[in-house]
């Protein structure tokens, strides 16, 4: 959740069904947010933050069928664009919080282990 705008595409597209609501994003952001602030301002949405750069490497994961994809994909891009080292990868297939299925999905365990991976590349 990173912009409380909840304007792009994903979340008319993936906005009920598939996992967390559209609507319970908004619920979320109202509980969160105070009335009468600025939701685009970059300290409630990081998405419109304009100066990203020299910001550490990152890694970001969006599942295929979740209302926030496209928040993750665009801050990513946003990240990359300013110079960033950045990784970002749509995982396939996949609805919000599929990562914590690993006793069930091998696409789940599959992914923890990509960003062990990732995370032993970026750090050691």
């Amino acid at each position: 959740m990173i912009d409380a705008t909840r304007s792009l595409p994903s979340h008319v597209e993936l906005g009920e069904g598939w996992g967390p609501s559209s609507l319970d994003m908004k619920r979320g952001w109202d509980e969160y947010v105070p009335a009468g602030t600025d939701v685009r301002d970059p300290r409630v949405s990081p998405l419109f933050a304009t100066d990203l750069e020299g910001l550490p490497p990152a890694l970001v994961l969006t599942a295929e069928y979740d209302s926030l994809r496209d928040e993750g994909e665009t801050y990513a891009n946003n990240l990359g664009q300013a110079g960033n080292r950045v990784e970002l990868t749509r995982c396939l297939g996949t609805i919000h919080g599929f990562i914590t299925l690993t006793g069930i999905s091998r696409l789940a365990r599959e992914t923890v282990a990509d960003i062990a991976a990732y995370l032993r590349r970026t750090l050691l």
